[in-house]
This record gives structure tokens, sequence and C-alpha cells, in this order.
């Protein structure tokens, strides 16, 4: 069992199998002479999400996979489809940090679904910032990237 401690001082222990799914738990724990628990920047709610998301996940990614030929599973897309757009920047936030490449994949493709035809406005609000631009500008930025929202 591999002990991770989160950013607010919870503890979760892991099956090796799992853990190793995460390219940096892996990388201390075969590559340094570690002490439980591992110290991680990731918050105990974002790291259940993807703890929880490692015991069912049965992806096998080379290390050189293509992004464009990775076929997700419906089953992966529903799960991670209903959490709020915080949320699901975080988890994806985390499985960089914790180098998941499938999770961090699959985070990325959903984002990108959710984004799918939003104006500039609106994905100001997904991704959490104050948009403070004028109509005008924000016309010319949607007009100037209008090939973004196209389906080709």
């Amino acid at each position: 069992m591999i002990e991770i401690e989160t950013t607010d001082g919870r503890i979760f222990k892991i099956e090796e199998k799992q853990a190793y799914k995460s390219v940096l738990i892996k990388n201390v724990c075969t590559s340094t002479t570690y002490k439980n628990p591992i110290a991680l920047q990731v918050s105990s709610f974002i790291f259940e999400i993807i703890q929880r998301y490692m015991e069912v996940d049965t992806s096998q990614l080379s290390k050189d996979y293509n992004p464009l030929e990775i076929r997700f599973k419906q089953s992966d897309l529903e799960l991670f489809m209903e959490y709020d757009s915080r949320t699901l920047l975080d988890i994806c936030n985390g499985a960089n940090y914790l180098e998941y490449p499938y999770l961090l994949e699959l985070c990325c493709k959903i984002i990108s679904e959710k984004m799918k035809h939003k104006n500039t406005r609106e994905l100001a609000e997904f991704i959490g910032v104050e948009c403070n631009i004028t109509d005008e500008e924000l016309m010319k930025i949607e007009r100037e990237f209008e090939w973004i929202s196209s389906d080709e």
C-alpha cells in the first residue's frame, strides 16, 4: 500500500497498481527512497475523485500515444461529464500534476466538448475569469476566431 497525503493533510491508502497509473507517484516510488506518506500538491476533494477513477480505469496508453487516436469509453465520458467546470478544470490540473495521461486526455476531451459553441463571455465564465472587454472588442475577437466554433 502506498500512502498519499493531500494539501489539506488527508491521508489516502492506495494499491500500488492503481497508484502507478500516475507517472509522478511511480517515479517517486521507484526512483527515490521515499517515506509514506507521499505529499502531493492536490486537494483531498480532487484526489479522491482521481483515486476513485484509478480503481476503475482499465486504459493502457503507450509512452508515445497519439491523443487523436484515443477512443474513450462512453462510461468514462459520462462519469466526468457530470462535474461542473471548476471541478473538471481542477481534476484536469490534478491529472496533469500527477502525470496521469489517460485521465488528462479524458478531461481535455470533456472540457473541449463543454466549451464548444460558447461565445467569449461564456468561455470566460466557464473558466472562472472576469471578462473586462467591451462588446465591440468581443465581436472583433469572435469574428477573428470564428473558425474555432466550426465543426470541422
